[in-house]
């Protein structure tokens, strides 16, 4: 099986592993938001002073979704990070989905509301990256530090998306919203690191948000 990329991981924690339905609010926003977390990682981008990203270097990373978010960044001006949260979010979870479907992990059904309406279920067939990914928040959350950048990132976006109590059921909804921020924000790396992870989670936090507003807007307004 392939390493697992952030934007997988994400969304594996999102969906329920039985039902196979999405948990979290703003998950489209969530998976944009890893992949620029995948480029800072790697070196690749810098968030600067104004939360503008700049590309540092334009070498793949070996996955065709960050890659693809790193040209679009280098061939445009300098954007906020959470206008390419916005951007990048545009029908990327069924590409995401769609790829660990056809990986094994995921795994597709059909299934008809009222008898007439046919709904797609994503239920998970393949439970060792999400596990992996599962125990490094765990321990994590046992030692109050992420430890690795990774990790952390990981956990910026778990919060971002309202994800805290799936990604840590052994803990009250309270208790596992500090764990994860604590997470999310421990000092364990470089300073361009965790600036870009703070602004990243940040971006995707103010697009859930006013996603959330808009649609809140439309269904009162009428």
């Amino acid at each position: 099986m392939r390493t697992l990329r952030l934007a997988d991981e994400l969304l594996l924690i999102a969906y329920d592993d039985d039902t196979g339905r999405n948990r979290a609010t703003g998950l489209e926003l969530g998976l944009a938001g890893s992949l620029l977390l995948e480029l800072a990682l790697s070196e690749r981008l810098r968030v600067d002073g104004r939360k503008k990203v700049h590309v540092v270097s334009a070498a793949s990373i070996g996955d065709e979704f960050a890659d693809e978010a790193l040209a679009r960044v280098g061939a445009d001006k300098p954007r906020t990070a959470r206008s390419w949260v916005n951007t990048f979010s545009r029908k990327l979870l069924p590409r995401v989905r769609e790829r660990l479907v056809g990986e094994g992990v995921l795994r597709e059904e059909v299934h008809k509301v009222f008898g007439l309406f046919p709904y797609r279920y994503y239920p998970l067939a393949d439970g060792r990256g999400e596990g992996e990914a599962r125990a490094r928040l765990e321990r994590a959350a046992g030692n109050g530090v992420a430890g690795d950048a990774r990790t952390a990132a990981l956990a910026g976006l778990i919060r971002a998306t309202s994800l805290e109590r799936r990604a840590l059921p052994g803990l009250s909804s309270w208790e596992a919203r500090r764990v994860v921020k604590g997470l999310a924000e421990a000092g364990w790396a470089g300073e361009a690191t965790r600036e870009a992870i703070a602004a990243t989670q940040m971006a995707v936090i103010a697009a859930v948000t006013a996603s959330v507003a808009a649609s809140t807007a439309a269904t009162s307004g009428g």
